[in-house]
């Protein structure tokens, strides 16, 4: 279950960014209690540095680079996009 719950947690930063996620989110993913995510994982910083260490042995540093970068693009996107007046 540890696994699920690291794999689910994985998705839903790609989703939602580093700052934008929540542990009930990951435990819905993951389809498992939230308390159990608590049980594995001591805290969301603790699961976030689990999932940045998983995502960094799995990805060479100039994709990992790409990856944030790509995210950022989109974040900004969604801001222009967000901030754009509507006709």
């Amino acid at each position: 279950m540890k696994d699920a719950i690291l794999g689910a947690a994985i998705e839903v930063v790609a989703l939602h960014g580093l700052n934008n996620w929540t542990v009930e989110e990951v435990a819905n993913r993951a389809r498992c209690a939230k308390g159990l995510v608590n049980y594995h994982y001591r805290s969301k910083q603790d699961l976030l540095v689990q999932v940045a260490e998983t995502i960094r042995a799995f990805t060479p540093g100039t994709q990992l680079a790409r990856v944030f970068r790509y995210h950022q693009e989109i974040q900004d996107a969604r801001g222009l996009a967000a901030a754009a007046p509507t006709y």
